[in-house]
């Protein structure tokens, strides 16, 4: 993946936030969304193999875990709360209602290390410096 390609991803997460933060300002976060209502597991047409991977709950524990801060900038800070809400929610339309935030964290975490030119490269565009000179590095 080139720098432009994740640069382009970040952006419509970005243009997506104004939309995404008016609707949680119109969400009251005690009243239950339509998603978590509905239960797969109750649905007669749920099959043994959803059952199965909804049984398997998180990937890690919340003891097994390491608590870690990071510290993005103001901008980029709501792009946590922006991917985390988009995670849950298709983890939501595949049947898995016990999603974890901290299993998006660890998603970000893994990427990063998966793509770490492209890391390099943002680090570098947000710095006005050219994101190509990583071309030059062995």
């Amino acid at each position: 993946m080139d720098s432009s390609n994740l640069r382009n991803q970040l952006d419509q997460v970005k243009e997506g936030t104004d939309d995404q933060e008016q609707a949680d300002d119109q969400t009251d976060e005690t009243e239950p969304t339509e998603a978590e209502n509905s239960n797969p597991s109750t649905d007669a047409e749920t099959t043994d193999a959803e059952e199965t991977e909804d049984a398997a709950g998180p990937a890690f524990t919340a003891e097994t875990s390491e608590k870690l801060s990071i510290y993005p900038s103001e901008d980029n800070a709501r792009f946590i709360k922006v991917l985390c809400n988009s995670v849950e929610n298709d983890m939501i339309a595949l049947g898995h209602n016990d999603f974890e935030v901290r299993e998006a964290h660890d998603a970000m975490v893994r990427f990063a290390h998966e793509h770490p030119r492209e890391v390099t490269q943002l680090v570098l565009e947000a710095r006005d410096l050219d994101p190509d000179a990583t071309e030059e590095l062995p």
